[in-house]
């Protein structure tokens, strides 16, 4: 298997869990299930943009036909990251920030060496 064409895919799961997004690994998990947005929306009272947005941002970084798949070898590695975020403040570094696409931004800029170290454990575990 060609782990690199999931390389992306799996940094965005990652990334996810980092900042302590739950709701949006749920709507990932249920989607892989092949639940449509529209029945996770609605299963999970949230709004059909949101869910959406979350499954576009995962197929810009992987295929549509992978998505599936890389969601459900992934999701049960991503249950050992603990989040480096409380809402607004990043706990690694102790900064608070007004936004959270702010502290989104921060993580993927600042603690990158976090996603890449998390990736590749992932990914070794998958060639096992």
């Amino acid at each position: 298997m060609d782990l690199e064409r999931y390389r992306a895919g799996v940094e965005y799961l990652v990334f996810l869990a980092l900042c302590g997004r739950a709701e949006a690994l749920k709507v990932l998990e249920l989607y892989s299930k092949g639940l449509s947005a529209t029945q996770i929306a609605k299963l999970l009272d949230a709004n059909i943009y949101t869910v959406k947005t979350w499954i576009q941002k995962l197929y810009l970084r992987v295929h549509p036909a992978y998505a599936p798949l890389l969601i459900r070898r992934t999701l049960p590695h991503l249950k050992e990251i603990k989040p480096i975020t409380n809402g607004y403040t990043c706990l690694l570094c102790g900064i608070t920030f007004r936004r959270l696409s702010s502290v989104a931004i921060h993580i993927m800029s600042k603690h990158r060496d976090l996603i890449n170290i998390y990736t590749k454990r992932i990914l070794a575990k998958w060639r096992e």
